[in-house]
């Protein structure tokens, strides 16, 4: 991996210009994809499509944000908490094209953030084995507001399996998303799924018929986990 200066993007609120990581090159060595379709790359990592400013703590969009060529390097890559997500989501949903399914998939991914983070280890403590370990788990109040909040959006209709929507899509998430080529029925199981609702899940992706062997295998995947009655993110591919 290569990096390259940082990218300074400009607040469109109060015009603070923050500071961003750029790669110069990387490859996907390493690279992990998990079912709610985020893509963990440590030799390319993404930059969040949404920002929080450190100045005025607004929200805004990355790619519509004025963006120059800074002079130092910077490896800030924005991603929100779980709790500065729903503020975003707020602030920044609208009829846009894809916007309002961007910004569900930035919640989903920071409430799974959560889990997707290795707990910290007591230096005290008996080295665990990595089937022992255990992951750090949200709270049961975030839990209750994310299915609110998610099962609100599903109710508006998002993640529809339209090829417009979804170049809107791989626009906003960076190159990465586009050669994954994501599916609208992929994405709307493993959102059932993730509050509860098993049955809907597995019954959206019994009708779906996968394109490809990537595609084939995170539909297996999340239905047996729906069998299981199991709503945590897990891995995919790449662990």
């Amino acid at each position: 991996m290569n990096l390259a200066f940082g990218i300074l993007a400009e607040c469109p609120h109060c015009g603070e210009k923050k500071e961003l990581f750029q790669l110069g090159s990387g490859n996907n060595i390493g690279s992990k994809t998990w079912s709610d379709l985020k893509i963990e790359m440590p030799m390319m990592p993404m930059v969040s499509p949404v920002q929080k400013c450190p100045k005025c703590g607004h929200f805004f969009m990355l790619r519509e944000a004025k963006k120059e060529q800074g002079k130092t390097y910077s490896f800030e890559k924005g991603w929100l908490t779980f709790e500065d997500s729903l503020l975003a989501l707020e602030e920044l949903k609208s009829d846009k094209k894809g916007r309002l399914e961007l910004l569900t998939m930035i919640v989903t991914w920071a409430y799974n953030d959560i889990q997707r983070k290795e707990p910290k280890s007591d230096p005290l403590s008996p080295r665990k084995e990595k089937s022992e370990k255990i992951r750090n788990t949200p709270t049961p109040e975030q839990t209750e507001i994310f299915k609110s909040v998610i099962k609100e959006l599903l109710e508006q209709g998002i993640y529809t399996n339209n090829e417009l929507f979804l170049m809107e899509l791989y626009r906003e998430l960076g190159i990465q998303y586009f050669f994954l080529k994501l599916a609208g029925e992929l994405i709307l199981a493993e959102l059932y799924r993730e509050i509860g609702e098993f049955d809907k899940c597995i019954h959206i992706l019994e009708k779906f018929d996968p394109q490809n062997e990537f595609h084939k295998r995170i539909k297996n995947s999340i239905i047996e986990h729906a069998k299981q009655q199991d709503s945590n993110v897990f891995c995919v591919l790449g662990e």
